[in-house]
């Protein structure tokens, strides 16, 4: 009986540590990429994403078209972030570089991006959720349905 004391009172701590320790690990690194696409009527956006957290920082970029090559696209959002629990990011624009093709239809893209990615502002926050699934596979997220998979090559 006596031991067994001794072990629950060694084990519980050193299991508290390991608990609070895996929510305040700042050393995660996620890089992954993914294929994305939107739908609605007519209109059709299809792009190559990369998603890259490091320390606090991170960068998502966005390379595609609206199903025409005059609506060539490439969109940087750089960002920092917090890790609020286990799987939710609170990321705050940095800076943003917005690249399209002159004559291009902008409200394309405008109309179905978040605000937080299109505006070269800094300062804005965007709520994101990301969940590990797999080895080297997240799910991002930031209302109740996914937006894409993004898997590390």
């Amino acid at each position: 009986m006596f031991y067994t004391g001794i072990a629950v009172i060694i084990t519980v701590p050193l299991l508290v540590v390991f608990y609070i320790k895996s929510f305040t690990q700042s050393n995660e690194i996620i890089n992954c990429k993914s294929a994305f696409s939107i739908v609605s009527g007519p209109d059709r956006l299809s792009f190559s994403v990369t998603f890259f957290i490091k320390d606090g920082s991170g960068l998502f970029t966005f390379s595609g078209n609206s199903g025409s090559n005059e609506d060539d696209m490439i969109l940087r959002k750089y960002f920092s972030y917090t890790k609020k629990s286990r799987d939710i990011y609170v990321l705050k624009g940095l800076d943003s570089e917005v690249r399209i093709k002159p004559g291009a239809q902008t409200e394309h893209f405008t109309q179905f991006f978040p605000f937080f990615f299109t505006n070269v502002n800094e300062g804005s926050d965007f709520i994101l959720k990301v969940i590990q699934i797999k080895e080297q596979a997240w799910l991002l997220m930031s209302t109740n349905t996914p937006y894409f998979l993004c898997e590390q090559n």
